[in-house]
């Protein structure tokens, strides 16, 4: 019980991780394109 109480935990760190990259793309996709955007509006 307590052994697959911690693999649950490894895995749910896992995927924290995974979720925080995959986050930090979107923010820096989206933030790139806003300012690509704002160029384009002002030219």
């Amino acid at each position: 019980c307590i052994q697959k109480h911690q693999e649950l935990i490894a895995f749910v760190e896992t995927i924290k991780e995974l979720y925080r990259e995959v986050i930090l793309g979107v923010v820096v996709l989206l933030s790139f394109l806003i300012c690509l955007e704002m160029y384009q509006l002002m030219t």
